[in-house]
């Protein structure tokens, strides 16, 4: 029986966002959003898109004190994220039965995850800043580079939330995973 890979691509959505590829427990790769133009961000989330493949994107939604045109500007980031999302998935071949013979109804799925679950799961209980963010990526992930060019000089707070939502996925997965052996 042949190992399937399992990918979870975590997203940070906004300007200056991030996006995380997590394969099996292991930090494949993060990179800022604005690296890319939405082809190329299609291009490389299909490039990590297999069989099982796991979206989490962290479900944003405008504060009371936005200005509606930065609330319109981001809503429209925010759907154009989920789209390619979408299309990506949708473009994930399918392998109908699995070792077992079962009929697999998809191959991925897509998570909208709201920040205080997330943050719960992988930072705990309590209130937690940005810094306690790129503490956890540094921890899990020690050789990881937060740093958004190679003339920062501080770790990006996005790029450590984009790791941390694909690695919420990861422990959801492989929680319950385990209560099923």
């Amino acid at each position: 029986m042949s190992h399937v890979h399992r990918t979870f691509i975590g997203i940070d959505p906004g300007k200056k966002g991030a996006i995380a590829v997590i394969t099996d427990g292991h930090l494949y790769e993060v990179r800022c959003l604005a690296e890319f133009s939405c082809s190329e961000l299609l291009d490389f989330i299909e490039g990590h898109c297999g069989n099982k493949t796991f979206i989490n994107i962290e479900k944003v939604h405008s504060r009371p004190l936005d200005g509606r045109k930065s609330v319109f500007s981001f809503g429209k980031g925010y759907g154009k994220l989920l789209a390619i999302c979408e299309i990506a998935i949708s473009h994930t071949p399918m392998h109908p039965i699995d070792e077992e013979g079962v009929m697999k109804v998809a191959s991925g799925a897509i998570v909208r995850v709201p920040p205080a679950v997330w943050k719960k799961k992988v930072l705990g209980k309590g209130k937690h800043d940005k810094q306690d963010s790129i503490n956890k990526a540094k921890e899990l992930y020690p050789d990881v580079n937060l740093k958004r060019t190679p003339r920062c000089r501080v770790d990006d707070d996005n790029m450590a939330e984009a790791i941390l939502i694909a690695y919420y996925g990861y422990k959801l997965w492989e929680e319950a995973n385990n209560e099923n052996n």
